[in-house]
């Protein structure tokens, strides 16, 4: 009876192990930003992806860009990457330097295995943690940040593998909004 009762643990628990496998390390967790009194350049991160809202102005033209991105991380050396798809990057490089975020985007034609860009300090962005995610981004994306810090948004942390899944929780997640 107790081997059965521990497989029958294991079989619930099972699923929940397959997607949680690379979440996004907690110290990453939160809003980060390379000037928290404004909302241009913010990064919110969580345990299945981030959230990116930057803002700019040209002499031309002012202009926003949002990204979402749902993945797992995986690591090299001391930086934890992340899928750059979104950002038509390769991927998406961070480490903490005492409580300051570096970011390093690597480009699509990068070798494989190759890690010099990590080098060039011109590539580097760096963003201070907030202390809380900024009003308007919350009450524009709302919905979106909530889902993206809910159990629900881990299926989609490995989408490749997942998307059907990811799809029933996106959907019953938001039946209630």
């Amino acid at each position: 009876m107790r081997r059965f009762f521990g497989l029958f643990i294991v079989t619930l628990l099972f699923p929940f192990l397959l997607i949680a496998e690379n979440l996004i390390p907690e110290k990453f967790h939160g809003t980060w930003s390379n000037d928290c009194s404004k909302e241009q350049d913010v990064f919110i991160i969580s345990e299945s992806g981030y959230f990116n809202l930057y803002e700019s102005q040209d002499e031309i033209d002012e202009y926003t860009y949002f990204y979402l991105q749902f993945t797992d991380s995986k690591t090299y050396e001391n930086w934890t990457y992340l899928d750059g798809e979104i950002f038509e990057f390769k991927n998406v490089f961070m480490k903490l330097d005492n409580d300051i975020l570096e970011v390093v985007f690597e480009e699509l034609d990068n070798l494989e295995g190759s890690y010099d860009f990590l080098n060039n300090t011109n590539n580097t962005f760096t963003y201070a943690k907030c202390d809380n995610t900024p009003a308007s981004i919350t009450l524009l994306f709302g919905e979106v940040l909530s889902y993206m810090n809910s159990k629900a948004s881990l299926s989609c942390s490995n989408f490749s593998k997942n998307k059907g899944k990811c799809f029933e929780d996106l959907f019953s997640f938001f039946r209630y909004f």
